[in-house]
């Protein structure tokens, strides 16, 4: 299936499409980087299409990891 993540009802990463493993403990991860503003943000992950198995896919775990910016100048 395919779904994105959503910061303050925007969509932040586009559309994120989720390998059909072929069962439900047959795992796959999926990555994306995406930008947000510093400070509290609410996000939200939005399921947009469901896949061959008619579901978007079963969650297991989200990591969220900041990234140091880049050095100005």
């Amino acid at each position: 299936g395919v779904f994105h993540v959503e910061s303050e009802g925007v969509d932040a990463s586009g559309p994120i499409v989720v390998p059909d493993t072929g069962g439900w403990q047959k795992w796959a991860t999926v990555s994306r980087t995406i930008s947000l503003a510093p400070g509290r943000q609410v996000l939200r992950v939005a399921f947009d299409q469901a896949g061959a198995s008619s579901f978007v896919g079963n969650f297991n775990w989200l990591r969220l990891t900041p990234v140091p910016a880049a050095p100005s100048g």
